[in-house]
């Protein structure tokens, strides 16, 4: 009823930012579950039964909550924009596209020195994907390969997703679907590179990342891109955008 006399979006956002916390993640749960099932019914699909509709609704919620929780725990880094890696490290900023209808998306990694240089991009498509979380992992799977082959021995992985952060750093997720893969990630961790740390950014830091998980996306099934030279237009772009606001 308080959203009903919103003239635009703007006011709706508005509204809803300014309610209880509890209210708040609610109508959020409840216009992204709106939104999915209408847009399932637009596709032909069955769309839930109204007790299945409110229990996503609240898993929506709960999952939130406990997120914003860890967060509060964790202590998030202050940081808006990329900033450069210390001395004789490499910063890699990794990203995935995911599309939940088709389980498949895209990968993308950017390696940068402390002159905030480009040393190597990278691009390729994903399949077969559990879910987000799942195209995450792999995509930092995808990077450590990288970085691995390329002999680069101290290195600042970065990522946009604070769950991939927390499953690197904590024993919480070993016993999930994907815990093998997280277990070989952090086993190569320790054992390949002289010295190496996950690291959890806004995605106001992982831009060119995000640009090539999108480009990943459209590759060949099974195939790939790197770069150490003539990276793509729009990557370079941005980098230049964030060393002019640096």
């Amino acid at each position: 009823m308080k959203l009903l006399p919103c003239c635009s979006a703007i006011e709706v956002l508005d509204e809803i930012l300014n309610l209880q916390e509890k209210e708040r993640l609610l109508t959020v749960a409840l216009l992204w579950s709106w939104w999915y099932e209408r847009n399932k019914g637009n596709h032909g699909e069955a769309r839930m039964s109204v007790e299945g509709f409110q229990f996503a609704v609240r898993r929506h919620v709960d999952e939130w909550s406990s997120l914003l929780k860890k967060q509060a725990q964790i202590g998030l880094p202050s940081v808006s924009k990329w900033e450069v890696p210390p001395s004789g490290f490499i910063k890699l900023n990794i990203d995935a596209a995911f599309n939940e209808e088709t389980r498949s998306g895209g990968w993308g990694v950017i390696g940068r020195d402390e002159s905030a240089d480009i040393c190597v991009a990278a691009a390729g498509p994903l399949q077969h994907m559990s879910d987000a979380m799942h195209a995450e992992a792999t995509a930092m799977s995808h990077a450590m390969q990288l970085v691995e082959r390329m002999g680069m021995g101290r290195v600042i992985f970065e990522t946009d997703c604070l769950n991939l952060k927390h499953a690197m750093t904590t024993s919480d997720y070993s016993l999930s679907l994907i815990g093998n893969l997280f277990s070989d990630m952090k086993f190569r961790l320790h054992m390949c590179f002289i010295e190496a740390r996950v690291v959890f950014v806004p995605r106001a830091c992982n831009r060119p990342a995000h640009v090539l998980a999108a480009k990943g996306v459209g590759e060949v099934q099974e195939n790939h891109v790197v770069w150490t030279s003539d990276f793509p237009t729009d990557v370079t772009r941005l980098v230049t955008g964030e060393r002019a606001v640096s």
